[in-house]
């Protein structure tokens, strides 16, 4: 009986190991196309399931990305990403875009989504 578990065991862990290659396979190429796409970038973090190690097989990637200049055209950039990633993601992706001060103005208050994403987020990208 030990070993039969002890091979299942086995068995999960080297699928985890092979899943959690390929979603950061799929993560360096969306950060790759996220920088081709919007060149004033300053950082992305994944936030969500796959960032606090809990994603299932319905998971998508949440990201946080913070680009200079933003301002009023987030919906125009969202857009911009969105049409840079169509044609070579697989998993389905969700975007939130904020201006460096909005963020950290947002972060700052320990009742916002953006706290948590600042607190427990994993950084993709930053630009230094």
């Amino acid at each position: 009986m030990y070993n039969i578990l002890k091979r299942q065991f086995n068995y999960i862990i080297r699928g985890v190991i092979r899943i959690n290659e390929e979603v950061q396979r799929e993560l360096d190429l969306l950060v790759q196309k996220i920088r081709e796409t919007v060149s004033s970038v300053q950082k992305i973090i994944l936030f969500g399931s796959h960032a606090y190690g809990t994603p299932n097989e319905d998971s998508d990637f949440d990201l946080c990305i913070v680009v200079e200049g933003v301002g009023e055209r987030k919906r125009e950039v969202i857009n911009c990403i969105n049409w840079g990633i169509y044609d070579v993601m697989e998993t389905p992706v969700d975007i939130l875009v904020y201006g460096p001060e909005e963020f950290l103005e947002r972060a700052n208050r320990t009742v916002t989504m953006e706290h948590k994403i600042a607190l427990e987020g994993k950084v993709l990208y930053e630009k230094y």
